[in-house]
């Protein structure tokens, strides 16, 4: 009797610890689960509310306003950058905050998959407003040296607007985790063209702009020697 009682209870053991350690891993579970939303909960109020505060800082710059002006509205395809701004930090910040929520989920090999993943998005978030830059800082250096009075500054601008959108697009990529060697080798061969492109038709400009001064100078050397 008492062997049959002993072995009733190891078998009542083996039946339960089964369902005690299910039970106790679905325990667990949720309580990340609620540690993660109140997480995921505080970084979408305190995005929204940074994302209030820079669209007001950006609206009372009159960001837009002023790029209007400049004719740089154009470059982000007449988009707002107060609230692209705004809502580039809002998410940027929201990833922020969606990282150690991930991490408290427990979901065996596919919680490290996600966690690169949303380590990953914030570096994307960045890439975009490199991009964002770029466009308008291309536009803005172009349009500067369309003003410019020498002839070869002016046919230079468009080769610089790519140079810099080339460069901005590397940078962009690196920040995303694509690096292109070949892409900065050569970019880094065209700057140096270009420079030197630049430095001739300014020191040509320069020339020809004080010929007249130059002449008259010659001419009083050669009379006092």
């Amino acid at each position: 009797m008492y062997e049959f009682e002993r072995v009733l209870t190891f078998s009542q053991q083996e039946l339960l610890s089964p369902v005690q350690a299910v039970g106790y891993s679905l325990l667990n579970f949720v309580v990340d689960l609620i540690f993660a939303a109140i997480i995921i909960f505080i970084g979408y109020v305190v995005a929204w509310a940074v994302h209030w505060g820079v669209k007001y800082l950006l609206d009372k710059a009159k960001i837009d306003k002023w790029l209007k002006k400049h004719n740089l509205d154009k470059s982000i395809g007449f988009a707002s950058v107060s609230s692209l701004g705004a809502s580039l930090v809002k998410w940027y910040i929201f990833l922020i905050f969606l990282i150690p929520a991930v991490s408290y989920i427990t979901l065996g090999e596919l919680t490290p998959l996600l966690l690169s993943i949303v380590q990953w998005l914030p570096h994307v978030i960045v890439g975009i407003a490199i991009v964002m830059f770029g466009l308008i800082l291309a536009d803005f250096i172009s349009d500067k040296m369309g003003k410019a009075k020498g002839a070869a500054v002016k046919h230079l601008k468009n080769v610089v607007r790519i140079l810099i959108m080339v460069f901005v697009a590397i940078i962009a990529l690196q920040e995303v985790g694509i690096y292109l060697r070949l892409a900065e080798s050569t970019f880094l061969i065209l700057l140096t063209g270009v420079t030197l492109a630049l430095s001739l038709a300014l020191g040509i400009g320069f020339g020809l702009g004080f010929k007249d001064e130059a002449s008259q100078m010659l001419k009083k050397w050669r009379k006092n020697w």
